[in-house]
């Protein structure tokens, strides 16, 4: 009751206004993990938003509201509930909204909990075994492990019912805890698997998980053909490589490149006549808004000839490049000399005037919005500089290490609301970059994201402005 008397004094609706959105069908749990859940619905038509909400107790009566705070998905048909436990049961309703409306009534209620899912049938040494397409698979271990170049020796995987060994054609180390197995065929649907992790696969203590080996259970229960068949795609190639300044090398592939934190040590360059001389890689940045090419920065290029030539990159979609398309040759033509120059087209040069350099953005800062967590909104002070052109919004990747691209807005802009895509739920940095009309840049300016207030006073806040305080099952017109 109380709950119910802030709302109705806090927000108040046209509900003459509302033209209502039908209401969200087909809510239902994909699969579960050590301590989440991925739950997956029908879009609703002309929705661009979906907030799900959850508690530990059924919600069937007009006027009760569940006890946990709401989760703003954004447009999202699948997403993943973390942080459950496994000894409670939880209740799950969604309902869709737009810039001007709801829906009339909250989805039909789930309840999931996680032991009458099987999860302890996962060793517990495992947190999570996930199947990411039709040949890769993820898995998250519960210890920081000693991964290196001699993993995939350590990992087997077996059809059940026959025993034959299903092989593994590469394993990609994504931090201290989590592989991913890229398998040399594809996965068949309502087939089960052994995973076998050897005693010679440590922990950080160098401990073997198991002292015989460790056996992981994989079911492929759902239809698998929703995955992408790698056997019907083309092979990865390399398109063009350019030098693309004075150190760096812009190369372009047939497809988009995976977002791979470590590629830049899949990578060396060396002059081609001379193949002791190496350049230094210093990193690979990829490009949001052309996500083929690849930025490869590096230290002096100069006026020769190079070889770039790439180890394990693998596309978006599983392919791999091929050792025979791994190298590609960027050619530098030398400028011609002063002497090559006609007189006529000579033009003296004033050798004491400096470059201007691209003035930085100020006051910079940005936050998270509590009402929808992937969407940010970015505030600076413009440069002075009359040869601003457009201004670069970069964001933190996800292990820290590189920046990608995320926009680039006018210059006539100091305040934008930015959208991610998916929600941001660690603190982060954005970088913001200007960049004046001759294509130079500043060096950029960093500032960490605000993320919300998370617990009850910003679960509260959330309920009020979303108009979910004493959330209802259904709602009727008056």
């Amino acid at each position: 009751m109380f709950k119910y008397l802030i709302f109705t004094a806090l927000v108040s609706f046209n509900l003459s206004a509302f033209a209502f959105l039908s209401d969200v069908q087909g809510l239902t749990v994909q699969q579960t993990g050590k301590d989440y859940a991925e739950i997956s619905f029908d879009a609703v038509s002309d929705a661009d938003s979906y907030t799900l909400l959850i508690g530990t107790n059924s919600v069937s009566n007009e006027g009760e509201s569940y006890n946990l705070p709401p989760v703003i998905m954004g447009n999202n048909t699948q997403y993943r509930v973390s942080n459950l436990k496994e000894d409670t049961t939880y209740f799950m309703r969604v309902f869709a909204t737009n810039d001007s409306d709801k829906s009339e009534n909250l989805s039909g209620e789930i309840s999931i909990n996680l032991n009458e899912f099987g999860q302890n049938l996962l060793p517990p040494q495992i947190r999570a075994l996930e199947v990411l397409d039709s040949r890769n698979i993820q898995i998250s271990f519960e210890k920081e492990m000693q991964f290196d170049d001699q993993t995939k020796e350590s990992i087997r995987m077996f059809k059940t019912f026959d025993g034959n060994e299903f092989f593994i054609q590469s394993i990609e180390i994504l931090d201290e805890k989590n592989i991913k197995l890229f398998l040399a065929d594809d996965l068949d649907a309502n087939f089960d698997y052994d995973i076998h992790i050897l005693p010679t696969l440590v922990d950080i203590d160098a401990n073997p998980l198991d002292a015989d080996k460790l056996i992981l259970k994989l079911t492929t229960e759902e239809d698998i053909t929703e995955y992408v068949d790698l056997t019907n795609l083309p092979d990865l190639k390399i398109i063009s490589a350019v030098a693309f300044d004075q150190s760096a090398f812009e190369v372009e592939f047939s497809d988009p490149v995976k977002r791979d934190p470590e590629l830049r040590n899949q990578v060396s360059i060396f002059e081609k006549d001379d193949g002791k001389n190496t350049l230094d890689v210093v990193d690979v940045l990829f490009n949001e808004l052309e996500p083929k090419k690849l930025l490869i920065v590096t230290t002096e290029v100069q006026e020769k000839n190079y070889v770039i030539e790439f180890g394990e990159v693998q596309s978006d979609m599983g392919k791999i490049l091929a050792p025979a398309d791994s190298r590609v040759e960027v050619l530098n033509k030398p400028t011609p000399s002063q002497t090559e120059i006609p007189d006529a087209l000579a033009f003296p040069v004033d050798i004491d005037v400096e470059e201007e350099s691209v003035d930085d953005i100020t006051g910079l800062s940005g936050s998270v919005m509590l009402e929808d967590s992937s969407k940010v909104e970015l505030k600076f002070d413009k440069p002075t500089s009359n040869k601003l052109k457009e201004i670069k919004v970069l964001l933190e990747s996800d292990d820290g290490k590189t920046y990608d691209l995320i926009d680039v807005i006018s210059k006539d802009l100091s305040k934008v609301i930015l959208e991610l895509g998916t929600p941001v739920t660690n603190e982060k940095n954005i970088k913001v970059i200007a960049v004046d009309q001759d294509g130079n840049e500043s060096m950029g300016v960093i500032t960490k994201l605000l993320i919300p207030e998370t617990g009850p006073a910003a679960a509260l806040a959330t309920l009020v402005g979303s108009g979910l305080l004493g959330a209802v099952v259904s709602r009727r017109r008056k």
